[in-house]
Formats: structure tokens, C-alpha cells, sequence
């Protein structure tokens, strides 16, 4: 899983980074245990950021990928 977001440097200047997430899964997962384990993937990366409360995912539409893409929205 690919995912965006959004990052504020000391300036004040916003910043686009995208991250890949290899989640490994039983078969058949829940929802709940695939943002478990992306959580868990993605909690190091978003430790240092004031807004890091997560809001939900929306899928990207890439058709040149065979991962799927996904925007992370995160509040505060």
C-alpha cells in the first residue's frame, strides 16, 4: 500500500511525502486489523508531526501502478 501526506517544515512550508507499507495479511483481513497494521507500519514517520490524528484513507487513482494508492488524511 502507497500512501501520501503532508508534511510542515520549520518554515511553515508544506511538503508532499509518500510512503510504501508492505501489510502482511491473514486471509480474509477486517478492516480494523489492515489499519492495525498500517498504523503500525506508519506510526515512526508521523511521530514528529503536530497533526498525526488519523481522519481515514481515500484512494488515488493511478493507473500506472499495480500497488494501490492512497491519500491519508490526518487532523489535529
Amino acid at each position: 500500500m502507497t500512501y501520501a501526506y503532508w508534511v510542515r517544515d520549520n518554515g511553515g512550508v508544506w511538503t508532499e511525502l509518500s510512503a510504501t507499507v508492505q501489510i502482511r495479511r491473514d486471509h480474509n483481513p477486517t478492516y480494523a486489523k489492515v489499519l492495525f497494521l498500517l498504523h503500525q507500519e506508519a506510526a515512526h514517520l508521523l511521530a514528529d508531526q503536530d497533526r498525526h490524528f488519523f481522519e481515514g484513507l481515500v484512494l488515488s487513482a493511478d493507473p500506472l501502478s499495480d500497488t494501490p494508492r492512497y491519500e491519508m488524511l490526518l487532523g489535529s
